[in-house]
């Protein structure tokens, strides 16, 4: 029930029941994006009664101080254009969704490429955030080069990883991204995006 696209049958019911079983998407999303967090997700059953799921997120000793979000820009883009660049379709949901929630105009895409063709409707983005590994070989790095070079823009970049090897470190280094490793919590993407997005 956690994969992609994954539905129980309706059983009866005709068309109804089958539209009502959605993409077969949403806890899919949940689980990818609780991850993403370091949120485990559990999923408890009864025959006939019913299930239970749980996010679990731990608990701190003290509440910090609620710090005011800063005012949405009242720029047509929002707080910026932020290109998405992840292999998984899931992941690209959950992240857009995120940054939507905080302003951000977002553009998802699988590949650079990609990108790029729906760049006439979009314009260039205000910052690219990337998965270190996009399938095919393709690394988050190249792609962010190669819009870069492509747009004539030194447009900043991001890196989302779980690797920590000396060698992918120093890559980041001197490709002059910034790095934040899985699982990111959230506060620290959006601190880090705020101090990175300056639409124009």
């Amino acid at each position: 029930m956690f994969e992609e696209f994954h539905r129980i049958n309706p059983g009866e019911g005709g068309d109804d029941a089958e539209e009502a079983q959605g993409l077969g998407l949403g806890l899919a999303i949940v689980r990818r994006l609780a991850g993403l967090l370091g949120h485990p997700v559990s999923v408890t059953s009864t025959p006939g009664r019913g299930s239970r799921f749980s996010v679990e997120v731990p608990l701190v000793a003290s509440a910090a101080p609620a710090t005011p979000a800063p005012p949405v820009s009242e720029h047509p883009r929002g707080r910026g254009l932020a290109l998405v660049l992840d292999d998984e379709p899931v992941i690209l949901i959950g992240l857009r969704m995120l940054l939507e929630s905080w302003g951000y105009q977002v553009l998802p895409a699988r590949k650079p490429d990609d990108a790029l063709r729906r760049m006439p409707d979009t314009g260039v983005p205000d910052l690219i955030i990337a998965d270190y590994r996009l399938g095919d070989g393709v690394k988050g790095p190249d792609a962010i080069r190669k819009l870069r070079a492509a747009l004539g823009a030194e447009i900043p970049g991001v890196i989302l990883t779980g690797d920590t090897t000396r060698e992918l470190l120093d890559e980041v280094e001197r490709g002059g991204f910034d790095l934040l490793h899985k699982p990111v919590a959230s506060h620290e993407l959006r601190r880090k995006l705020e101090g990175l997005c300056r639409p124009a």
